[in-house]
């Protein structure tokens, strides 16, 4: 099983986990306490600037051409890009205006054939 302490992310993030000691609603389970620190500035409300957000995707989403198949449509990614939950155009960790320009840069990659036809 992998930790959260085991995440390997980008120079400026970083991942913990810990244990802690405070009572949860079903007993044997042991409550984490999961931070993400971030060494950039997040947008109001704690979100993830589109100045870091785009990046990370393309980071994530661009090798994957070497392996791909397929294409898969944004409404089959939107999870894994935007995080869960999240609604249409937006999520916890991303505001509508970073939502849509992931939207349109991952649209752009998927419909230049790069990962293969687009899976439907």
């Amino acid at each position: 099983m992998r930790s959260a302490n085991d995440i390997v992310g980008p120079k400026d993030i970083y991942v913990t986990a810990e244990a802690i000691d405070a009572p949860f609603y079903s007993s044997g389970t042991t409550p984490i306490l999961v931070k993400c620190e971030w060494m950039a500035d997040l947008e109001e409300g704690f979100t993830i600037p589109k100045s870091l957000a785009v990046p990370l995707m393309l980071e994530r989403e661009v090798p994957a051409w070497r392996w791909s198949e397929v294409g898969e449509t944004w409404e089959n990614m939107r999870s894994y890009l935007l995080g869960s939950p999240h609604g249409a155009r937006s999520s916890l960790f991303v505001t509508q205006d970073t939502a849509l320009a992931m939207k349109k840069i991952y649209e752009a990659m998927v419909n230049s054939g790069m990962y293969g036809p687009i899976y439907r």
